[in-house]
């Protein structure tokens, strides 16, 4: 009987304490910390529009334009959109498909979504 008693107090002590514990931490935390998203930079989005003004000169040649569309597709990147840049580097290959830089970053970019054949064949490429 004397055994009950010990364990049936020793259950409400811990019950009670892990109740005091969460009330403590609730009220330790009125706004909880949050993760703040890394900010783009105003220069490379300067610079991407400077890009695409430039890009609709219709007196470039294939190879320079076949640059600024690596470039832009290079701040793309840096900036977090990765489609567009998949766009801009797939259109400088085909204005210049002897650019080993380019067929890296496409590598590079079908590494990450998981696409490694293609991967392969675009660092088989360069």
């Amino acid at each position: 009987m004397k055994w009950f008693r010990i364990l049936g107090l020793s259950l409400v002590a811990v019950v009670t304490g892990c109740a005091s514990n969460s009330s403590t931490q609730d009220q330790q935390w009125l706004n909880p910390p949050m993760a703040v998203p890394l900010q783009a930079n105003v220069q490379y989005e300067v610079q991407v529009a400077r890009l695409t003004q430039l890009l609709q000169r219709s007196d470039l040649d294939n190879d320079v334009r076949a640059k600024m569309h690596f470039e832009r597709g290079s701040y793309f990147n840096s900036l977090g959109m990765r489609d567009l840049a998949q766009l801009d580097f797939n259109q400088s290959l085909q204005l210049n498909p002897a650019q080993p830089v380019v067929f890296n970053q496409v590598g590079q970019y079908f590494t990450q979504i998981g696409d490694f054949d293609s991967a392969y064949e675009a660092f088989d490429s360069t």
